[in-house]
């Protein structure tokens, strides 16, 4: 009897359709024009040290139109638009900063605001060259480097600004920052069809500005599900558990002062919405933590007054979340938070 049943089992095994299997290959097609939004929001907290307890908050939003202008053997081309970008920085000593394109007064601001009021304003309306590969791999993005040079030669009477955006905080928005953060809408999606169930794994490094280094990301991924749209077509939704290890030494030197950082833990999930029939990502949203511990000495041009400093802030290590968020947007762009009544600009 129990024989029977196994073998009927296994009949019905084998004579049950396939799951038919999903290719979320590129789709791009010449003329095709998507809005996206992309938020990514940080908050830090220092652990032991002089700075111990101290808290800091970052958030960035970026209006996005990317148009694919070709679609050939070697690859995909794409122009991406900054239509509008916002900054807004919380940190000790200095309250908040908030620059936005669409504030006309931001760049005659003084202090921190009128270097992101600089930026902001630089890159907003700007159209950057984008080409991917052609199994849809973000191979470069070539046009903020220039941009963010131009911006570097105004500050010419303001040679500390300009020290700054040469170090690690121009690093964030020149080429391959803006490529990092535009991986993340194609860097997790299979290079295969796939079923629902099935896994994959997908690796990079992202460069850390002013750090010398780079994050090796592993994420391991699933179609979770395939669901159906309101207007019709099918939506596969793909989750995605990431983790983190440095490649390469971690370190910066600036005012005198040297500090080697280890990354100590790092960790994340995102969840990716693609349109099946279009291969559109329609969102894609996760957060990622990392703990980092730094040790600080005495940089490469440092004095007994940095010898001093270095010593009194001793060994620190950080904990950092940040929550990223790409949408596509569909219509008028919505409202930012905040766009009603600004919130108070301090520097």
């Amino acid at each position: 009897m129990l024989a029977r049943a196994t073998l009927a089992l296994f009949a019905l095994a084998l004579s049950a359709p396939a799951q038919d299997k999903i290719d979320f290959g590129p789709k791009f097609r010449a003329g095709e024009v998507a809005r996206y939004r992309f938020v990514q929001s940080a908050a830090q907290t220092m652990e032991g040290g002089m700075m111990g307890g101290q808290e800091m908050e970052t958030e960035m939003v970026i209006d996005l139109k990317r148009e694919t202008t070709a679609v050939g053997e070697g690859g995909i081309d794409q122009k991406l638009t900054i239509e509008r970008m916002r900054v807004r920085s919380e940190m000790p000593m200095m309250g908040e900063v908030v620059a936005d394109s669409a504030d006309k007064d931001a760049e005659e601001e003084e202090g921190m605001l009128a270097i992101f009021g600089k930026l902001v304003h630089a890159l907003a309306g700007q159209t950057l060259d984008v080409h991917l590969t052609p199994e849809g791999k973000i191979e470069s993005v070539k046009g903020a480097d220039a941009i963010l040079r131009k911006v570097i030669e105004s500050l010419e009477d303001d040679p500390m600004a300009a020290a700054m955006l040469e170090s690690g905080l121009g690093e964030q928005f020149g080429d391959t920052s803006v490529r990092q953060w535009l991986d993340p809408m194609t860097e997790n999606l299979p290079r295969k069809s796939v079923a629902v169930g099935d896994t994959w794994t997908s690796e990079w490094e992202d460069k850390l500005p002013g750090m010398g280094g780079a994050l090796a990301v592993r994420s391991e991924n699933r179609l979770a599900r395939v669901e159906k749209a309101e207007g019709g077509g099918d939506r596969g939704v793909i989750e995605s558990d990431i983790r983190m290890s440095t490649k390469g030494p971690l370190r910066m030197d600036q005012g005198g002062f040297g500090m080697e950082i280890t990354l100590e833990e790092g960790e994340g999930r995102h969840t990716g919405t693609v349109d099946v029939g279009t291969g559109l990502l329609r969102k894609l949203e996760g957060e990622v933590t990392m703990r980092m511990k730094m040790k600080m000495d005495l940089g490469a041009e440092g004095n007994e007054m940095a010898k001093e400093m270095a010593a009194m802030m001793g060994n620190m290590s950080m904990r950092q979340r940040v929550r990223m968020t790409i949408t596509l947007v569909e219509g008028e762009w919505p409202p930012l938070g905040g766009d009603a009544a600004p919130p108070a600009k301090k520097n």
